[in-house]
C-alpha cells in the first residue's frame, strides 16, 4: 500500500473531523507532488498540511523544501 493510501484510509476510519481534514489535505497534496515527480520528505508534507489546514504562515530557513506545496503561506526566516 502506498503511504498516501494510509492517509485516505485513516480519514475514513480514524480520527475526528479536524484530523480528517488535515489527513486529507496531506494525502492529496503529497499525491499531487509525487505525480509531478516532486516527492517531498514525509515530515515536510505533514508540516505543510498542518500550516495550510490551519491557515498559518510557515516560517523556515529551508524555504526550498516547501515552495512546491499549494496554498502554503511561506516566509523566509533569514529575511
Amino acid at each position: 500500500m502506498h503511504e498516501c493510501s494510509v492517509c485516505f484510509t485513516m480519514c475514513q476510519t480514524g480520527p475526528g473531523a479536524g484530523a480528517r481534514k488535515l489527513l486529507r489535505s496531506h494525502g492529496q497534496e503529497r499525491a499531487r507532488l509525487v505525480a509531478r515527480g516532486l516527492t517531498p520528505a514525509f515530515a515536510d508534507s505533514q508540516i505543510a498540511a498542518i500550516a495550510v489546514t490551519n491557515q498559518l504562515i510557515f516560517v523556515t530557513f529551508s524555504t526550498a523544501d516547501y515552495v512546491n506545496f499549494a496554498g502554503l503561506a511561506l516566509e523566509d526566516w533569514r529575511v
